[in-house]
């Protein structure tokens, strides 16, 4: 991350439902993150979304 910026982070599944989601404030170069889930997650493709001042990330993850 390029300094300190707002951000949010979103959990989806395949379907398209919120499963969970997460802010905070970036530092400078990496950073680390937990979301909290009130069930455990299936075995599945979920969909992670990173929110910030200067842009939109989208990744793939699989559980399994």
């Amino acid at each position: 991350m390029p300094g300190e910026q707002d951000y949010t982070l979103k959990l989806y599944n395949v379907y398209g439902q919120q499963i969970a989601t997460t802010t905070g404030i970036s530092k400078e170069g990496y950073n680390q993150t937990q979301i909290h889930l009130n069930d455990n997650l299936d075995q599945a493709i979920y969909i992670v979304i990173l929110l910030n001042n200067e842009k939109i990330t989208t990744k793939k993850v699989l559980l399994y």
